[in-house]
């Protein structure tokens, strides 16, 4: 048993979470496609993926990958977040100095 999938019609506008509408072009513009779709979920984009979308089809497939425990945590320029926890690089010594 996999899992059921989630099907997204296409209309004349697509009004996302923030509020504003779009036109279908617009939304499904290559450039911006995963940004649009993240903000429609309330994701990070990095956790989006479209593996495969055929020009001029109106089906793609989407991998929502699973929230990572860095998702919401920023390390700063002296340090990088690892499972949850910033670490510092060398000569920084707690992860509040990572930040500077």
């Amino acid at each position: 048993g996999g899992l059921d999938g989630t099907e997204v019609r296409t209309v004349d506008k697509v009004v996302l979470s923030l509020g504003f509408e779009v036109s279908t072009e617009d939304f499904f513009d290559p450039v911006y496609l995963v940004r649009n779709l993240a903000s429609l979920f309330g994701i990070p984009s990095t956790r989006i993926r479209v593996p495969k979308i055929a020009a001029g089809s109106t089906l793609a497939e989407l991998d929502i990958l699973a929230p990572s425990p860095c998702d919401d945590i920023s390390c700063g320029t002296h340090g990088a977040c690892h499972l949850g926890q910033c670490v510092c690089d060398d000569g920084w010594a707690t992860p509040a100095c990572c930040s500077g």
